[in-house]
């Protein structure tokens, strides 16, 4: 049973941060926190709206001042990455599967049924940008897919962590409400304008580039 000074400090508490339901700070159960989830960073991680304030300010004056960095959220599909299902290669590409298989491309991996094709020059890309940003990966894709993807450029975590952000967290537009930084500090790398539609002023859109063949997921 709660005895009355928990009880006390519960009803006092804010509960800013939660996680599966129990607030960091007074450890009760909670039923309801207004604001987000923030799942893809930790499990069952909910930020109230003043948590969400508080961290992206917190943050980007660590990142800005302490490690002299801004923050770069990057597309996968079509932006550092092309893939498309093995069945729908055309004979004369085909040989692309016999090059992922022998080992002979670094720029091709194999994901269930489809071929993942590195965009030219993006290990280097990342090697650079990392000097310079806190980088996240967002994606329209599936968790399980983007992870696989996000693994396959970054196997050691060096360059994302844990910030991969994928249609799970955000199934309609992008928004970067759900990347834990200031707006103002904020770059995006997206082939496609129109799912950023209130962030347009931090987009860089590059275009699709040279691929086997475009396919939408």
């Amino acid at each position: 049973m709660m005895n009355e000074s928990s009880s006390s400090s519960s009803s006092n508490c804010s509960h800013l941060f939660v996680r599966h339901g129990i607030c960091f700070t007074c450890k009760t159960k909670v039923s309801n926190v207004e604001g987000r989830a923030f799942d893809y960073l930790f499990s069952g991680l909910r930020l109230s709206h003043e948590a969400v304030s508080f961290t992206k300010q917190l943050t980007t004056l660590v990142s800005v001042y302490g490690h002299k960095k801004l923050h770069l959220v990057l597309d996968l599909d079509h932006t550092l990455i092309h893939s498309m299902k093995t069945l729908n290669l055309s004979n004369a590409e085909k040989y692309l599967i016999k090059e992922e298989k022998s080992g002979s491309r670094k720029d091709l991996r194999k994901y269930n049924d489809r071929l993942v094709k590195f965009r030219p020059f993006v290990e280097e890309f990342l090697k650079e940008a990392n000097k310079l940003f806190t980088m996240t990966a967002y994606t329209k894709g599936g968790s399980t897919y983007a992870q696989a993807v996000v693994r396959m450029l970054d196997p050691n975590k060096i360059y994302f962590g844990d910030r991969i952000i994928t249609r799970k967290e955000s199934p309609d537009l992008k928004t970067l409400d759900l990347v834990l930084a200031d707006e103002r500090g904020i770059v995006i790398v997206d082939n496609t304008l129109n799912v950023w539609p209130h962030h347009k002023r931090n987009l860089l859109e590059i275009t699709s580039g040279f691929h086997v063949r475009r396919e939408e997921d």
